[in-house]
Formats: structure tokens, sequence, C-alpha cells
């Protein structure tokens, strides 16, 4: 014989389900109102309430003197209404427009916090809270120090750091001198091979090298328009380039600049020296000063370019000091802004046609040639 087995009562169902019988059993069918047609309806004594405020205020008037829940129901409901009816959402389109604003104003990346490490193969920042995050940065910068520097090293950033930099002074010796020197090989991809480099790898080691490597700085005399600390405005001469062909030669308007800096930096430094003041433009018509030494070389002798002149022509040209301010000047001379006018004048042979236009190219010039030679 089978045994039948006890039966056990339903489980009790969730309290918000017990809440919802309750009050569903206390109402009657008469008394029950509809969501939908209650929130379309006005509360009674608050059809005036167009606002959520006005609405909640006379929900409280209600409640004070003593309203039936069929009124308080429906005064909820129009509350609901009104609420769904006035929501703002957080981010709407006026409060994205500012946010982006205060972004392009503002860095958006935030400042690296904790201590930090230059590479020195790519020259950036590196966090090194711990010793490990340096060295998964350069195993992807540069995987072949990983196994040149010392493992002990590595537990210290600062001194994987210094290891790195003596072998990178030591590797672009090497690569300059396969690269360049007298006896250099035919391509850069063997020389990436001789070094154990990688072809990209070795571009960047080259480019750093010669990044090195400062201007040279001409010794002839510039004719300055205006000077101060933020610009340079200076009158190029014709047949002149605007930069050097290459950092090792001058011959250029910026190693004229470059030079004029160097030579006002040393003068202002040998009046501190010497308890003296700056002797301005006048003390740099002696000429005997030599600008080309490499002790003299200093980071803030290098004016930044914001505009060019092609080396044909000649008129002012405006080098900036401030770094700060090359962005707005370069704004300017590309037009973004207004502010920068600027005015061409150009020298003509011969009587030019008016309402026409006059081709200034070398075969113009043969063809007037041979129509002068058939007419004579």
């Amino acid at each position: 014989p089978t045994r039948a087995r006890p039966s056990h009562p339903p489980p009790p169902p969730p309290p918000h389900h017990r809440r919802r019988v309750v009050v569903a059993s206390s109402m009657s069918s008469s008394s029950r109102v509809d969501p939908a047609a209650a929130e379309d309806a006005p509360a009674p004594g608050a059809a005036a309430a167009e606002s959520y405020d006005a609405q909640l205020a006379a929900m409280k008037s209600m409640r004070a003197r003593g309203a039936s829940a069929d009124e308080m129901r429906a005064a909820a409901a129009k509350l609901n209404h009104l609420k769904r009816a006035l929501f703002v959402p957080r981010y709407t389109s006026s409060r994205k427009t500012a946010k982006l604003e205060k972004s392009s104003s503002t860095p958006r990346r935030r400042a690296m916090q904790g201590p930090r490490v230059r590479c020195p193969a790519c020259g950036h920042d590196v966090k090194a809270s711990h010793p490990d995050q340096f060295r998964h940065h350069v195993a992807k910068c540069c995987p072949d120090a990983v196994r040149v520097v010392p493992k002990d090293a590595w537990t210290d950033p600062a001194v994987a750091a210094d290891a790195m930099a003596t072998r990178e002074s030591t590797l672009a010796e090497e690569a300059k001198l396969l690269a360049y020197g007298p006896e250099k090989l035919a391509s850069l991809d063997d020389v990436a091979a001789a070094l154990e480099l990688t072809p990209r790898r070795l571009r960047l080691l080259l480019r750093r090298a010669s990044l090195a490597v400062p201007l040279v700085a001409d010794e002839e005399r510039l004719e300055v328009i205006h000077e101060d600390d933020a610009i340079l405005v200076v009158n190029k001469p014709p047949g002149l380039r605007f930069h050097p062909v290459h950092r090792f030669e001058g011959n250029s308007l910026l190693s004229r600049c470059i030079g004029h800096i160097r030579r006002r930096r040393r003068r202002r430094r040998r009046a501190i020296d010497d308890g003296g003041e700056d002797g301005g433009e006048d003390a740099d018509a002696d000429g005997e000063e030599k600008v080309d030494d490499d002790e003299d070389a200093h980071a803030d002798d290098m004016p930044h370019i914001v505009h060019r002149l092609d080396m044909d022509t000649s008129g002012v040209c405006v080098f900036v000091k401030d770094k700060s301010l090359v962005d707005g000047f370069a704004r300017q001379f590309r037009g973004d802004d207004a502010g920068v006018k600027k005015e061409y004048v150009a020298l003509a042979v011969g009587t030019v046609p008016r309402g026409e236009v006059v081709a200034f190219s070398s075969e113009a010039e043969d063809v007037r040639d041979d129509d002068d030679d058939a007419a004579a």
C-alpha cells in the first residue's frame, strides 16, 4: 500500500501582493477608479493646479480637510501625470553643449597622479606606482631593452630608466654610424637587422637623435621691426629661405632669428653678472660675438613659426617666443579668427592690361618672346 503524501499549504504571497489584495478587497466595484481615466481627469479641489508644486500643495490641503480616499487617489494620479509631463532628463542638449565647451577649453585627460618616470625611448611619462608598470610599458615600447637591462634594475623604475637612457645614447651612436657613417649599410632595414631592432624602432631612434641636435644659429644680422618677450617681428630679405633645409645647415631666416635671440640672451646674462642692465639693440652692433657654440644652445632660443613666406618674397615675418601664444597667432594667420590682414605688392615689368588675367609662368614668357621675334 502506498502512503499518502501530506499536503502542505501553498506559500503565502509576497508582502506587496498581500497589500495589493487587501486594498482591492476593501474597494467595492463602484468605488474603483480606472488609472488611465484618473490621470486624464482633474483632481477634485485641484483643478486649477497646473504645476507639480501647486498640485502637491493642493494634496496637502485636501489631506488637512479630510478628503476621501477616492479624491486622494485622483489627486495622486494627477500629481504623477504632472511629474511625468514636467520631467527634465539629466543630460539635455544644452547641458551637453556646455559640457563640450568646458571640455574643449580644459584638457580632457586628468593629470597623472602618483610617481612617474619618463621613458627614454619614446619620451612619454609612464606611471610608476608599481615597478611592473614601467616594465610593461617598455615591453610594448621597446622590447629589446627588456632583454638588455639587468633584472635587478626593474625593481626601481628610476634605476631602470637611467639604464635605458645610457643604452639609448649608445644605441643611437651605433645607429647613426651604420646609417650615415663612412661604412654605412645599404638601407635602414639592414641597419635594423644589424642592431636587432624593428624598422619602426630604428626610425624613431634616428628621429629622436636628429631632433636632439640644436639648429644652426647664423651670425648675420636681422632687421628687427619689433621685439618683446612674446613676439619677434623681422623684415625678411628676398632670396633667403624661411627655414633651413636640414638641421645641420643654416642660411635661413629661422637660423638668423635663433642667432639673434641667442646673442640677446647672452648679453642679458652678461649684464646680470656685471650688475648692470641690458643694453638693448645698440649693444648688438659690435658683431664680435660667436653664436655657434654648443654651450649657447638653449630651448628658449627656438622661436615658433606661425606663418611662412617664399624664398623670393620679402616682407614682414612674425615669430612667437611664448609657446602658449602659438595657437592663437596661428589661427589668425590661417584666417580662423579675424585679426591679421596681409597685403602683397608685386613688381611688374611693362604695362599690365586692365580687366584681363595675366599668367606669370615660364610658358607665358616664352610665348611673349616668340611674338616679339615674329614681329621683328
